[in-house]
C-alpha cells in the first residue's frame, strides 16, 4: 500500500514538474519576445540618433571658419554670441604674424550666424590664430 501511495505522490510531483516546466518555458518565451521588441525599438532609436549626429556634424563642418593665415585677430566686428551676419560681411581682420601694421591683413567673410573659437570662447582682439585655427559659426 505504501508503494501505491508513493507512486501516486511521485506521479503528482512529476505532473507538477511538467506544469512548472511549461510555465517556465512560456514565461521565458514571453520575456524573450519583450526583449526582442525592445531591442528593435532601441535599434530604431540608434538609427535616428545616428542620422541626427550626421546632420549636426555636416552643419558643423559647413559652418567652420578657418584662418587664412597665422596671426592675430584685430577689428573683430562680431561681438555677441549668436549674432547674425550677412554674406560678405566683414567679420574681422587677421594680422599675419611678423606684420607690425594691419596693412597686409586679410579679411574673413562668411555666411556664419556666430563666430566662436573652437575652445568655446569668443575670438578677441588678442586671440592667436594659426592657419588651421577653427572658428565655429
Amino acid at each position: 500500500m505504501a508503494t501505491v501511495a508513493n507512486e501516486g505522490h511521485i506521479a503528482e510531483l512529476e505532473a507538477t514538474v511538467r506544469t512548472l516546466g511549461a510555465q517556465k518555458r512560456a514565461r521565458r518565451e514571453a520575456y524573450l519576445d519583450k526583449v526582442a521588441s525592445e531591442l528593435i525599438e532601441i535599434d530604431r532609436s540608434i538609427g535616428v540618433l545616428r542620422q541626427d549626429l550626421a546632420k549636426a556634424e555636416l552643419f558643423e563642418r559647413a559652418s567652420l571658419l578657418k584662418s587664412p593665415v597665422a596671426g592675430r585677430v584685430q577689428q573683430l566686428e562680431v561681438n555677441t554670441l549668436g549674432e547674425v551676419v550677412q554674406t560678405g560681411q566683414r567679420l574681422m581682420v587677421i594680422v599675419p604674424d611678423g606684420t607690425a601694421r594691419p596693412s597686409r591683413s586679410r579679411r574673413c567673410c562668411s555666411t556664419a550666424t556666430r563666430v566662436l573659437c573652437t575652445k568655446g570662447r569668443m575670438c578677441g582682439s588678442s586671440s592667436k590664430l594659426s592657419p588651421s585655427h577653427n572658428m565655429v559659426p
